[in-house]
């Protein structure tokens, strides 16, 4: 895969990641665009070098980990086009085991293989058999979000904010290449304001439509 995928999938995860954040509910702790304090840790003492808030990543440093610990961890450089990504995002936010588990899961009958987390030949295989990505993208966020929902941190998570439903459906759309994606209808839905937000209009009094019956002379001789 060429270098430039990766790179579209990484400004993709890094654009709704957001900055730091550290929200006692959220269980993975202190994150810096997607990176956590325990990443972070791990990765500098790899490095030989002492540990430091993940407020004061850089920006070498955060790429390294997410093209090391991440992008190569699922193989994205032999996933095909748009489930490199959905499979890169899932692991980002479970685990790079995890998501490969729900690729393999969603591989299914074509994969005949254990959901053990590792892409290997059977993995491969079963890939070069499907002829519906955009199908296969779909099957891989279901399982992911089957197995979120299950867990006892799901409603922790958006207590926090991280709304992982519409993140799903973000990282199904994003994955899903231009070309497949639902074109418009031809006549649009639009939206309207609440009534709270419509601009309020200037009262104006409308005009009668009638016209004031006018006494005619003859009539005022009748009435005298």
């Amino acid at each position: 895969m060429a270098a430039s995928r990766e790179k579209e999938s990484l400004a993709k995860v890094l654009a709704h990641e957001g900055g730091y954040s550290n929200n006692k509910a959220d269980p993975g702790g202190p994150t810096m665009k997607g990176v956590t304090q325990r990443v972070y840790d791990g990765y500098r003492r790899g490095k030989g070098l002492s540990t430091r808030s993940v407020k004061n990543i850089t920006t070498a440093e955060l790429n390294d980990i997410y093209d090391k610990q991440y992008w190569d961890a699922v193989k994205g450089d032999l996933l095909p086009d748009g489930v490199d990504y959905v499979v890169f995002d899932g692991g980002v936010n479970s685990g790079p085991g995890r998501s490969i588990m729900w690729l393999q899961q969603a591989l299914r009958p074509a994969y005949t293989g254990p959901i053990d987390g590792v892409v290997g030949v059977g993995t491969l295989a079963a890939l070069k058999a499907v002829n519906n990505n955009d199908a296969l993208i779909d099957c891989i966020c279901d399982a992911r979000m089957n197995f979120l929902r299950h867990l006892g941190t799901f409603r922790l998570s958006a207590k926090a904010g991280r709304r992982v439903s519409p993140k799903c459906a973000r990282s199904a759309r994003h994955g899903r290449p231009a070309r497949s994606r639902r074109p418009p209808t031809s006549s649009p839905v639009v939206r309207q304001r609440p009534w709270s937000r419509m601009p309020r209009q200037r009262h104006r009094p409308r005009r009668p439509t009638w016209q004031p019956v006018v006494a005619s002379p003859a009539a005022g001789s009748l009435a005298r």
